[in-house]
């Protein structure tokens, strides 16, 4: 499958933050320590990102950090787990509340990739039935030697083709992703070189 163009979406600071975590939960509680943290580290994600204020506050760099943690300790006591306490009480002394949503997905691309499984979002024009969503399954399983954790979406905007979003890594074989390729052939090599792609793509 072509790829004309890859993009990270988590940044380093979460995904460092976030294996930290993934070990010192496992370290503690091996598998079931794991998914409790996962969970409520999803839960303040979720929290965060329906709730305005709470974003605001997470993000502020204007709250100090002593004020902040007097806050944070009296929603987090009774509710989460002391190593997680810990973590987001470490993440706000080092000013990185901010990335407590990328951090939890982070932490659940760790939890994927221990148990053998990736995410793939499918991105097409038109919605994709059951037996074209398991053929895609099974020749991405064979490609990666993992489970794909499948989802998709439609965007009418797309003129056709498939975009997919596999773990943090996006495979662009759009038909605009193919017309932009022959555009930038005519543009480098001529006519003659612009009708062979021609041919390919719309073959």
């Amino acid at each position: 499958m072509a790829s004309s163009s890859i993009t990270t979406e988590l940044d380093e600071v979460a995904m460092t933050y976030a294996r930290s975590l993934y070990e010192l939960a496992h370290k503690q509680g091996g598998n079931e320590k794991v998914l409790l943290i996962g969970e409520q580290i999803a839960a303040m994600a979720g929290l965060s990102a329906s709730n305005p204020g709470m974003r605001e506050f997470l993000s502020s760099r204007i709250i100090a950090a002593k004020a902040k943690k007097a806050s944070l300790q009296k929603i987090l006591a009774s509710q989460f787990d002391p190593l997680l306490q810990h973590f987001i009480l470490l993440l706000n002394d080092k000013g990185r509340l901010g990335h407590l949503a990328q951090i939890a997905r982070a932490y659940d691309k760790a939890q994927q990739e221990a148990a053998g499984r990736v995410e793939v979002t499918v991105f097409t024009a038109r919605g994709l039935d059951e037996g074209q969503l398991s053929t895609l399954r099974g020749q991405i399983q064979a490609r990666l030697g993992r489970e794909p954790i499948m989802t998709a979406k439609v965007e009418p905007a797309m003129l056709g083709g498939i975009r997919l979003q596999i773990g943090d890594k996006l495979i662009d074989a759009s038909l605009q992703s193919r017309l932009r390729k022959v555009a930038q052939t005519l543009t480098e090599n001529g006519l003659p070189a612009v009708r062979a792609a021609s041919e390919r793509v719309f073959a």
